[in-house]
């Protein structure tokens, strides 16, 4: 058995999800999205499962997405040889020594975290863009014990990587990876590289900031988009409304009320900038 050290009164406990299949085609169409790193090892774009993906940070590999944190019992702390030692929650504890003392002094809590259930995409960054600096941000001081602690690990000099937004719809439906979502994804990395300001690796803004200007930035697309169907629509209502009577009676013969022109069958006609065929 492994005795826990009495630290493990503050400890966190990482819930992570083993991620959903990805269809092979999905990550061969993104590579060849972003193509690779100078180097040929990592792709510029990927997809990354909320619910297991993992980063280095104060002292240990901590889930990268949380979504939830609750405060569990994870242990007790026991009384052997006269000492106090941590012993996992499922261990079978008998709450008196052979002297009839208390062995159980008191239970252990932690915090239990479970990462978002979605996918990421995120975008890789050179060593050149996320090393500088790195050692001045590395360290901080526990205040309580006067502990330097490592919240940030040992530099990037593979590169890393950041997020650039959730794969979520606008009803907040987690999106999967297959064809239709692959098209989604495409518009988004169009609509980055748009904005090399914003998007500037050198200068990353937070995750939050990206994925508000990316959803921004569909948002509007999809709106100019349905702005110009619905200007056709109404160009091509103008045009045909006055040869509606050769649709609905399905004779072409019938000459228009205001043009007094003929539809004839084989003939085709020129009408506000539209080529109707009979």
């Amino acid at each position: 058995m492994e005795l826990l050290p009495i630290a493990l009164e503050t400890h966190r406990v990482d819930i992570g999800s083993d991620a959903p299949y990805i269809p092979p085609e999905f990550t061969k169409e993104l590579t060849k999205i972003g193509g690779l790193s100078p180097c040929g090892r990592f792709p510029i774009y990927r997809l990354a499962w909320g619910g297991s993906e993992r980063i280095f940070s104060h002292g240990e590999m901590r889930l990268k997405y949380p979504k939830s944190w609750k405060t569990v019992q994870i242990g007790w702390t026991v009384v052997r040889n006269g000492k106090e030692v941590a012993v996992p929650v499922e261990e079978i504890v008998n709450p008196f020594n052979p002297d009839g003392t208390p062995a159980i002094i008191r239970p252990i809590y932690g915090k239990q975290v479970k990462g978002v259930q979605a996918w990421f995409l995120e975008q890789w960054m050179p060593p050149s863009l996320a090393c500088p600096g790195w050692e001045a941000l590395r360290y901080e001081i526990d205040i309580a014990t006067g502990t330097k602690i490592d919240i940030m690990g040992p530099p990037p000099v593979d590169g890393q990587y950041k997020c650039l937004i959730k794969l979520q719809n606008d009803a907040g439906e987690y999106l999967q990876p297959n064809a239709e979502t692959l098209e989604w994804v495409r518009r988004v990395i169009y609509l980055k590289n748009q904005d090399p300001w914003l998007y500037n690796l050198a200068e990353f803004p937070p995750a939050h900031i990206v994925e508000r200007r990316l959803r921004e930035a569909l948002a509007e697309e999809d709106f100019q988009r349905e702005q110009r169907a619905n200007a056709f629509g109404d160009q091509l209502g103008a045009v045909l409304w006055d040869h509606k009577d050769k649709f609905i009676f399905n004779d072409p013969t019938i000459p228009t009320p205001h043009s007094g022109n003929f539809f004839v069958p084989g003939q085709t006609q020129q009408t506000k900038g539209l080529v109707l065929h009979g």
